[in-house]
């Protein structure tokens, strides 16, 4: 279980990681990578305290907050915008220019 739970961390992780490199430009990547760092580091500290609260309060509602934001996170990756066979942007002003066009 340990193991499991491990190298599921790790790839979640990669994914973080892979979208802050193919979606935000050279000039932020870095600042967004730490975002990303911050922002699971606050989940991981909280989901503890969610469980044990929500596992006190109904069995159903521990299973709901699961599936609930399994969903979120799901629908959210579906807008996440598609880099194939496109030039990665260099500068936040490439990326406002590109934006117009759509």
């Amino acid at each position: 279980a340990v193991v499991s739970t491990q190298s599921t961390g790790s790839n979640q992780w990669m994914v973080v990681l892979m979208i802050t490199d193919e979606t935000l430009p050279t000039s932020v990547r870095t600042t967004g990578a730490a975002i990303g760092s911050i922002v699971s580091r606050v989940g991981a500290f909280i989901a503890p305290f969610l469980v044990h609260h929500a596992q006190s309060i109904s069995f159903f509602l521990l299973y709901g907050l699961y599936i609930g934001l399994s969903l979120l996170g799901a629908a959210l990756f579906w807008t996440i915008p598609e880099t194939k066979n496109k030039d990665l942007r260099e500068t936040i002003t490439q990326e406002e220019k590109d934006s117009e066009k759509l």
